[in-house]
């Protein structure tokens, strides 16, 4: 049997033990029945000739101008999947395998995971990893299921042959992630509350730069740290 040297010797010679307790709480305000629609908005912050330059100031509950209907090929449904006959949910989308994999709907669940995991997505004329001698000190990747306890939210999409959501578009010698703004509305009104998004990349604690595709050579993208915003 294993034994805690130090463990041991601490119960043997002190008189007094205390344990140290965790007391773990999360503050989650999205109760289900309270929610009225999740989703994306287009943001193009990069073409201001684009209709979706700037977000809107307010929610339309219609849409008008088309800044969120379909700009999001995962999960938004907030029903568990399950109509109110306990039926599945009818998958629409032209890219129903998506909504299997990642949902924004479970980035509102109580309980969900602080950091993400790297989950593996193909993109033509990409790479996601070789193998070397610094394997050790890079992230693991994982694929993603539908049967996960937790899906992750995936910002890309693409439309009308353009792929949208991943870092391709630079400006001022940084990359920008177009589309990639959700937003959650509230049937009723609550104290506050706060969204945090988490954005990664394979950055490691190695270099492994330059890396090459098909088309071109390029460097071990920069690390995007976490972002959070408010939501009242």
């Amino acid at each position: 049997m294993f034994i805690n040297e130090e463990l041991q010797n601490h119960l043997e010679t002190s008189s007094t033990i205390k344990n140290q307790s965790a007391v773990i709480a999360e503050w989650n305000m999205n109760i289900p029945t309270n929610i009225y629609r999740v989703g994306n908005y287009r943001y193009r912050p990069t073409d201001s000739f684009s209709t979706y330059y700037s977000l809107p100031n307010t929610f339309d509950n219609n849409d008008e101008g088309k800044f969120y209907t379909d700009a999001t090929d995962s999960d938004i449904v907030i029903d568990g999947g399950f109509d109110d006959n306990d039926l599945p949910t009818t998958l629409t989308s032209t890219k129903d395998k998506l909504k299997m994999l990642y949902s924004l709907e479970d980035c509102f669940k109580p309980f969900r995971p602080r950091s993400g995991i790297n989950k593996a997505a193909y993109l033509p004329g990409s790479y996601l990893h070789n193998p070397n001698i610094e394997m050790a000190n890079r992230p693991r990747y994982y694929m993603p299921d539908k049967n996960d306890s937790f899906k992750y939210w995936t910002s890309y999409r693409s439309e009308n042959g353009i792929d949208y959501g991943i870092a391709n578009q630079q400006t001022s010698g940084k990359y920008v992630i177009d589309d990639t703004s959700p937003f959650i509305v509230y049937k009723n009104n609550i104290p506050a509350n706060r969204v945090v998004v988490k954005m990664q990349t394979h950055v490691g604690n190695i270099d492994l730069g330059p890396f090459s595709n098909k088309s071109e050579n390029f460097n071990d993208p920069e690390p995007i740290f976490l972002n959070s915003f408010f939501v009242p």
